[in-house]
């Protein structure tokens, strides 16, 4: 009696995708860039707290992703398909060389993530199986994107218009 060959494509259950870590050290590599351009936060607690919170934010919704889940996937999805319009955006009104570097890697950002969920890793983590390679060194990377993104100071706003809003019965 012989053995039933596999239906589908052939999966190397051991393997995260390429796409997938290509995708993960893009947000490592920007998020190096922006801590040198814009520098890290001066107060250390506040940087510790932030550094923290985003590492476990950035894991939860990285998790997500790599294991193929519909809600997570779908936030990250929808923020990494508005990223490149954004950042196109932002560079027509102030043209930077992090903004012009911002806008070309959240592209291949969008991109990346496309054919992640066209890979047959993407369709196995669909079944939700059990078993597998460990995903701690990816999400260590996703882990690693967040910290960075916590250490760095934000941008300050651009000067504009300032609103004063006063309510009935207090000084103004």
């Amino acid at each position: 009696m012989s053995a039933t060959p596999p239906v589908g494509p052939v999966l190397d259950e051991q393997e995260v995708p390429p796409e997938l870590w290509w995708f993960g050290w893009s947000f490592v590599g920007i998020g190096l860039v922006q801590l040198l351009v814009q520098g890290a936060k001066d107060d250390v607690v506040s940087a510790v707290v932030s550094m923290g919170l985003s590492a476990l934010v950035v894991a939860f919704f990285a998790a997500g992703v790599v294991r193929a889940r519909g809600v997570r996937l779908g936030v990250v999805a929808t923020l990494v398909g508005l990223l490149p319009v954004l950042a196109v955006v932002a560079l027509v009104y102030d043209p930077t060389a992090l903004g012009a570097l911002e806008a070309l890697v959240s592209g291949l950002q969008a991109w990346l993530l496309w054919r992640y969920t066209r890979t047959p890793w993407f369709a196995w983590q669909r079944t939700m199986p059990t078993g597998g390679p460990s995903l701690a060194p990816i999400l260590a990377v996703a882990v690693l994107a967040g910290v960075l993104g916590g250490l760095t100071v934000t941008q300050e706003p651009q000067p504009g218009f300032t609103v004063n809003l006063s309510v009935a019965g207090t000084p103004h």
